[in-house]
């Protein structure tokens, strides 16, 4: 039977995790959860303390942040320990498996196809870092301000976010809003030119810029800032971004980003 991990637990799986690259989100929830930006995740292991697999999800009942409820990660040093944990999932309910290594998504396929459910691979994503050796901070424009998003943005933010989820991503964003580093740019009337957002689990991300000010680099200037934030506190910073969203990967490399070639993730869907 899988194990549900306690806080102490999580602290001690924390700093094996974080010594890898390769288990950034898995890590990522770990954080937000000690650090109780985020209530509504439960870890489970296959075992401990020598786990081999770990299965993160929404707790079961009711949470605060429904747009997490289908959202699962992944880790596994051990594919068959994977395979039993997954086996132990509630599979009759509709799952969005996020950043899964891509050397985990067969044995995963596997599960879902034994449980009659249809899988479908969205994404293909790699990671970028960026480190303070490496960013190249855009200065903002003259007659522009730099400041953040306010909760009364969420809306706004959520309607022009490519994972939107119906009327429940809109809680999640102005959580994100209201907890982690954001960054918006205003000209001198006051209209938004870019913004930049952190995700929960310590990502950039949900960079946009109105059509009519596209082309101009302001993306580049809203990013390159708020990594700039969370440089004085951490060592590295990183963004996911689809291998095909090739003009996304050439800005953030404008900005410092590299690309980490040895990862690969997938995000499957499950229904």
């Amino acid at each position: 039977m899988a194990v549900t991990l306690t806080e102490t637990q999580l602290a001690q799986v924390l700093q094996q995790l974080k010594t890898c690259h390769r288990w950034i989100k898995v890590a990522g929830d770990i954080e937000a959860t000690l650090e109780h930006r985020i209530r509504d995740q439960e870890f489970l292991v296959d075992r401990w303390p020598d786990y081999r697999a770990m299965v993160v999800q929404a707790k079961q009942g009711d949470i605060k942040l429904k747009y997490l409820r289908p959202i699962v990660d992944l880790y596994a040093t051990d594919v068959d320990a994977l395979r039993d944990l997954l086996q132990q999932l509630d599979w009759s309910k509709e799952k969005r498996f996020e950043c899964v290594d891509s050397t985990l998504t067969p044995v995963l396929t596997e599960v879902a196809q034994l449980h009659r459910t249809l899988t479908r691979e969205i994404y293909d994503c790699v990671y970028l870092i960026v480190t303070q050796d490496t960013l190249k901070l855009r200065p903002v424009p003259e007659g522009c301000v730099m400041s953040t998003l306010k909760a009364d943005d969420a809306a706004l933010v959520d309607s022009t976010w490519d994972l939107r989820s119906g009327d429940v991503s809109g809680d999640y964003i102005r959580h994100l809003i209201t907890t982690l580093p954001t960054t918006c740019l205003y000209n001198q009337e006051g209209e938004v030119m870019g913004y930049a957002l952190t995700y929960h689990y310590g990502c950039l991300g949900v960079l946009y810029v109105p059509e009519k000010y596209r082309g101009k680099g302001y993306g580049k200037v809203a990013m390159s800032h708020l990594v700039q934030k969370h440089l004085q506190e951490k060592k590295e910073v990183l963004v996911m971004i689809q291998r095909v969203n090739i003009p996304s990967i050439k800005m953030h490399e404008g900005i410092g980003f590299t690309v980490l070639p040895y990862m690969r993730y997938d995000w499957i869907f499950c229904e």
